[in-house]
């Protein structure tokens, strides 16, 4: 392999050209973006709320420890990274899922339920009704004569 002269990760020039990353830092940032990119394939690529969310962008997904206990999975773990062990474990789906961020945070402040589980409405089908009337209000103001506007 040639080497190149810009860091794969950040884009910083390398001096003298070595072999892909600028730095340990930066080559550890890549392979935990690889290690979450696969993270998030392996527990199904979108939001798994039983309440119906739908979100599968990637920046918007998280872990959720089904059973609450994420502050102690954090403590025994430290400042490993917590990717690499749920793979080392193999994907382990019986005590953590991936959830939106939203869904996530309200698990959180409403003791384990996301709001979407006690009919709580997607920011999408609001959306999808607002511009719904939007074209129907258009619809109308196109049917009436110019004059009386």
């Amino acid at each position: 392999m040639i080497p190149s002269t810009f860091c794969d990760n950040c884009g910083a020039r390398l001096s003298p050209p070595k072999k892909l990353f600028c730095s340990r830092r930066c080559q550890r940032k890549a392979e935990t973006a690889k290690l979450r990119a696969e993270f998030i394939e392996a527990y199904g690529g979108k939001c798994q709320c039983p309440g119906g969310c739908d979100v599968d962008e990637p920046d918007f997904l998280s872990l959720d420890h089904i059973f609450n206990d994420g502050a102690q999975h954090r403590k025994q773990i430290r400042r490993g990274n917590i990717y690499r062990e749920l793979k080392g474990l193999g994907w382990p789906k019986d005590r953590y899922r991936l959830l939106c961020y939203c869904c996530n945070q309200g698990r959180a402040r409403r003791g384990g339920r996301c709001p979407h589980e006690d009919g709580a409405t997607n920011r999408r089908e609001s959306e999808t009704e607002m511009d719904a009337d939007l074209a129907l209000v258009a619809d109308l103001q196109a049917a009436l004569p110019a004059a009386s506007l």
